[in-house]
């Protein structure tokens, strides 16, 4: 799925709050594991089946999230930028070891919220199953949990990027985006109902 970058395209780069402080993302890593850890060993002794099946899906959620996120991290102390578009696909510093991703292998794109806005990529099939194991295991995960919550995320998209997140601001990045979607024609996918 990696793809040779050409040096001739214009490559956009987008910065996140990440790059200015990685250490406050590892601190809340560290609080989130520790909050988890705290949930299942409490509802552990709970009669409550609801609540322990809850943490035994978000548990090995975010644990087997955790590489992905430490990854992150790690890339963001070294100033690399939370995403990269060019004319032929992008980089997502979440999604690294994809490399660079191709638009073909892209088949919509979802950019919604009204307020807080975010970029999901919805891959095919073929290339949503080059992720890790470990990373469609935890994706699956979170799809039992929505689906618990009577909320369908929908199959093979990837979280991105959100207007919280970047530094810049988010038209730059729509601006930049909507023409080569459009260029290459991958549909943008309207707001989901529930997701």
């Amino acid at each position: 799925m990696e793809h040779p970058v050409d040096s001739s395209a214009t490559t956009n780069d987008f910065y996140d709050r990440l790059n200015d402080n990685p250490g406050r993302m590892l601190l809340r890593l560290g609080v989130g594991l520790l909050v988890i850890t705290l949930c299942v060993t409490a509802f552990w002794w709970d009669d409550d089946a609801w609540f322990l099946l809850l943490c035994f899906i978000l548990g090995p959620t975010a644990l087997l999230a955790l590489p992905r996120n430490l990854r992150d991290i790690c890339l963001a102390y070294r100033g690399r930028p939370a995403l990269r578009i060019n004319e032929q696909g992008f980089w997502a510093r979440k999604w690294a070891y994809l490399g660079w991703v191709s638009w073909s292998d892209v088949a919509s794109v979802e950019m919604k919220g009204e307020t807080i806005h975010t970029l999901v990529v919805v891959l095919r099939d073929k290339e949503f199953a080059q992720l890790t194991g470990y990373d469609q295991v935890a994706i699956m995960l979170a799809r039992l949990c929505g689906f618990l919550f009577f909320i369908d995320v929908g199959p093979n998209r990837l979280f991105l990027v959100s207007s919280t997140e970047l530094a810049s601001r988010w038209e730059r990045l729509t601006t930049t985006l909507l023409p080569i979607l459009a260029a290459h024609g991958i549909p943008r996918s309207a707001k989901r109902r529930g997701g």
